[in-house]
C-alpha cells in the first residue's frame, strides 16, 4: 500500500495552505482520520464557504463517493415564501415543544425505516479503564495507532471564542458555566430512584436496528456516548425515527417514562421563553428584502451536560455480535429532555445578540437561523459573517439545508 501525501492530497483538491495548515493543527491529516470524519464536521473549521466545499467534495472522493454536493445555494424558483397565511396550519410551538421535551411514543412519527444489512462488528474493550469502553474493532485499531477521529462536535472545546463574544451578553455567566462544565437537565438537589426501561420498536424493528446501531457507533465515535460497566440508575428507552429525504436516523431518548421515575420528572423547569414565530419574522421583512438561511447539523449534540447527570441519561443496546446489553451514558443534551429546549434557546439567542451587535438582523428559531437584510451585497457579508461565527462557536453547519441571498425561502414550515 502506498503511504498517503497529505500535503498532496490537499494540493490535488485545490485546498489552499491555509487549510492545509488548519486541518493538520485538528489532526485531521492522515488517511485514516479524515475517512472517520463526517464532512459535515467540517463546519466547525476556521475556513472560507469556498474551501469548506472544496474539503467537502475532496473527502467525498476519498470515500468513493464523487457525488458531486451543491445543494449549499438554493435558487428563490425552488422555495416558498414567508408568510402569514399559513399560520392556520401551523402545529404550533407547544406542540413541538411536547414532541421535543415529553414524546408520546404513540406518535405516528414514530414508525420504521428501510431495510439495511446489520453490523457484524461486535465491541470490543479499548483501553485499560474497567468503566470505559470505546467503538467498535476498527475504532480500537484506531486508537492503538494513535488515529482518532477530532472532536469537533462539543461546544466545551471551543470555550475560549464563547468567551470572547459573549463579552457583556446579558447571559454570559449561565452560559460560560453550562459550556464549562455542562449544563444541568435535573435539578441539582434530585435523589434518583432505579428505573429501566425497554426500546421501542421504532428503534429495534428488523427494517431499521441497523441503522439505529450506526448511528449509536457514530455517536459514540464522536464522544457523545460513553459505554460504561456500570448500570445507570436511569436507563430511558431508545426509540427512532426516519430522517425525511435520508437514509439515516434520529435516535429519540424518552426521557418521560417511567411515570415519576423518569428524566424529565427530576427537572425544575422556572422559567418560560418566548420563541420565534412567523408573524415576528414577517414584521421584520421590508419590501424587496433579502433573506438568508441556515440551520444546525445535529444541534442538541454540540451540548455538553455535566457529568453529574450522566447517572440519569443512561440507555441500554444489545450490539451485534455481542452476547450481552451494552450500557451507555448520554453525555450530550438528549432529543427528548425536557430541559434541553431551554438550554440551546438561550446559547441560540446569545448568537443573534452576537451578530446584533454587528449591525445584522438575525432571527434563531431553535437550529434554524434567518438572516433580513436590505441588499442583496449586504445578505451575502451577512451571511458569511454568521457561517464564520458558528464555525468559532464549534457549531456544524447542515449545508444541504443552507439558502444564500434570496428574496423567498422556507422558514419554521412555511
Amino acid at each position: 500500500m502506498t503511504s498517503f501525501d497529505f500535503k498532496k492530497w490537499c494540493s490535488d483538491n485545490g485546498l489552499k495552505e491555509g487549510t492545509t495548515e488548519i486541518s493538520k493543527n485538528n489532526h485531521l491529516d492522515s488517511q485514516d482520520t479524515l475517512k472517520l470524519v463526517h464532512a459535515e464536521d467540517i463546519g466547525a473549521l476556521d475556513l472560507t464557504l469556498g474551501q469548506r466545499k472544496l474539503f467537502k467534495q475532496a473527502l467525498n472522493l476519498l470515500n468513493g463517493n464523487d457525488q458531486d454536493h451543491k445543494t449549499e445555494v438554493k435558487h428563490s424558483s425552488e422555495s416558498t415564501p414567508v408568510t402569514t397565511k399559513s399560520l392556520a396550519n401551523d402545529i404550533g410551538l407547544e406542540d413541538l415543544l411536547k414532541k421535543i421535551g415529553g414524546i408520546s411514543m404513540d406518535d405516528p412519527l414514530l414508525t420504521l425505516g428501510a431495510t439495511e444489512q446489520p453490523l457484524s462488528v461486535p465491541l470490543e474493550r479499548v483501553d485499560n479503564n474497567p468503566q470505559v469502553f470505546l467503538g467498535t474493532q476498527h475504532q480500537a485499531q484506531s486508537k492503538k495507532e494513535g488515529q482518532s477521529a477530532a472532536d469537533l462536535s462539543s461546544l466545551n472545546n471551543k470555550i475560549d471564542a464563547w468567551k470572547e463574544h459573549l463579552t457583556d451578553d446579558i447571559d454570559r455567566d449561565y452560559l460560560l458555566k453550562g459550556l464549562t462544565d455542562g449544563f444541568r437537565i435535573i435539578s441539582p438537589d434530585s435523589e434518583l430512584r432505579h428505573a429501566e426501561m425497554t426500546n421501542y420498536k421504532s428503534a429495534t424493528g428488523h427494517d431499521i436496528r441497523a441503522k439505529v446501531e450506526k448511528a449509536l457507533r457514530d455517536e459514540i465515535l464522536h464522544g457523545n456516548y460513553i459505554i460504561t460497566t456500570e448500570k445507570p440508575i436511569i436507563v430511558s428507552a431508545l426509540g427512532a425515527i426516519q430522517k425525511p429525504d435520508s437514509d439515516n436516523v434520529r435516535l429519540i431518548h424518552d426521557c418521560s417514562r417511567p411515570l415519576n421515575r423518569n428524566v424529565n420528572s427530576y427537572t425544575d423547569i422556572q422559567h418560560h421563553y418566548s420563541y420565534v414565530t412567523v408573524d415576528k419574522a414577517v414584521s421584520l421583512i421590508k419590501c424587496n428584502a433579502y433573506l438568508a438561511k441556515t440551520d444546525l447539523k445535529s444541534a442538541y449534540r454540540h451540548v455538553p451536560i455535566h457529568t453529574s447527570n450522566y447517572t440519569a441519561t443512561g440507555l441500554a443496546w444489545h450490539f451485534s455480535g455481542d452476547n450481552s446489553l451494552t450500557y451507555l451514558y448520554d453525555c450530550k443534551l438528549p432529543f427528548g429532555a425536557a430541559k434541553s429546549p431551554e438550554i440551546f434557546h438561550r446559547l441560540t439567542q446569545a448568537i443573534t445578540r452576537m451578530m446584533e451587535r454587528r449591525g445584522i438582523t438575525v432571527l434563531a428559531y431553535f437550529d434554524d437561523f434567518l438572516i433580513i437584510t436590505d441588499t442583496k451585497v449586504v445578505c451575502e457579508q451577512a451571511y458569511e459573517e454568521l457561517i464564520k461565527l458558528l464555525g468559532e462557536l464549534g457549531l456544524r453547519i447542515n449545508w444541504d439545508k443552507a439558502v444564500v441571498s434570496c428574496q423567498r425561502l422556507p422558514f419554521l414550515g412555511i
